[in-house]
């Protein structure tokens, strides 16, 4: 839980600003920052807590009202706790308690460890940031997980398994999970994903809400969004979107394809430049693909439609209507072939071309 303590001298809590108390302001404001609670304490007394806090408490000088608190609240999401020492009247997140002892000179004269250092801007706070990476990281060696390179960022928030690999440029945010043995290839940015025994995620893909499950490859450059979940040994490849997709065990989408609220089963191919059709503008709708199903290249399936079990839909097909277990469906223009024309029309182009670079 994320703690939100706002010091306010005891004159300030009864004062009204706009018709509202300010400890009332604070308290809707940290509310809508996601804080579970928030604690007022007078500004002139001790700090609450001399110790560094934990990830996701926060304090701030209630006195500052212009307090740019979208800045500290993304500085507790990333593990930073901000505060501000009794009797600093500056306004803005002034103070990251991080242990960062090496960019600046502490603050002396507060009740707040040596060790706090001054943030009052961005680049601040990227110095705070770089440091707790980096501690972060020491600590994910330590209990195992493998680290390639310097460049690692994982949220105090994010669990990584002994076991488990990241490579360097990987970032790592929110209730990320990582299990045993996966491994995290460079690029990759993972946001509320759960990454499970013996995955591997290829270079540059991006995971928001979603689920892998064990053994699934993932990438390069996929990116799966919330509401997707990859059963075991499932593969999705490059240039590769999907969202609210369930992809069944063993199940394939490895080249440049949209998978959208959709079921795939068990086994399903799905071939390069497939795309189900879920938005009519209004209102998403399903698509469902049944097991063993293939489905063959630039397809368009037009949801709501199924695809049934072991069923072959032919490259270059629209499909409008549902397809049965084991049926053939095509649905394409019939090619016409014209025996001689091809040269002749070659040539016509050719010729056309040449007159207007002449003219």
């Amino acid at each position: 839980m994320a703690t939100l303590v706002v010091r306010i001298p005891g004159w300030l809590v009864a004062t009204h600003v706009l018709g509202e108390s300010v400890s009332a302001r604070w308290q809707r404001r940290g509310s809508a920052a996601g804080f579970d609670h928030i604690v007022f304490v007078d500004a002139l007394g001790a700090a609450p807590d001399a110790g560094e806090g934990a990830p996701g408490d926060m304090a701030v000088d209630g006195g500052a009202l212009d307090l740019d608190l979208d800045l500290a609240r993304d500085a507790v999401g990333r593990g930073v706790v901000v505060q501000c020492p009794a009797g600093d009247a500056r306004p803005g997140p002034v103070v990251a308690a991080a242990q960062v002892r090496d960019l600046g000179a502490p603050l002396r004269g507060s009740a707040l460890p040596a060790w706090t250092v001054s943030v009052r801007a961005p680049a601040d706070l990227a110095g705070a940031e770089a440091f707790l990476a980096s501690q972060r990281r020491e600590a994910l060696a330590a209990a195992g997980v493998r680290i390639v390179g310097d460049a690692a960022f994982v949220a105090p928030t994010a669990r990584i398994a002994a076991g488990a690999t990241l490579w360097g440029d990987v970032v790592v945010l929110g209730d990320t999970v990582v299990g045993p043995g996966a491994v995290i290839h460079p690029g990759c940015h993972l946001t509320d994903a759960t990454v499970d025994t013996d995955a591997v995620l290829r270079p540059y893909t991006v995971v928001e809400g979603a689920r892998i499950g064990t053994g699934c490859v993932v990438g390069p450059f996929a990116h799966l969004r919330p509401g997707t979940v990859l059963e075991q040994g499932a593969r999705v490849g490059n240039f590769v979107e999907t969202k609210a997709a369930h992809l069944g065990a063993g199940a394939k989408a490895n080249h440049l394809t949209y998978l959208g609220d959709c079921a795939v089963g068990a086994g399903a191919n799905i071939g390069a430049g497939t795309i189900t059709c879920n938005y009519d503008g209004a209102r998403k709708h399903r698509t469902e693909i049944g097991a063993g199903a293939f489905i063959g290249s630039n397809t368009a399936l037009v949801a709501p439609v199924r695809v049934g079990a072991s069923a072959l839909v032919a490259a270059g097909s629209v499909i409008t209507d549902d397809v049965p277990d084991d049926a053939l469906a095509i649905a394409r223009g019939r090619q016409r072939t014209l025996a001689d024309r091809g040269a002749a029309a070659l040539a016509a182009n050719r010729a056309a071309r040449d007159a207007e670079r002449a003219r």
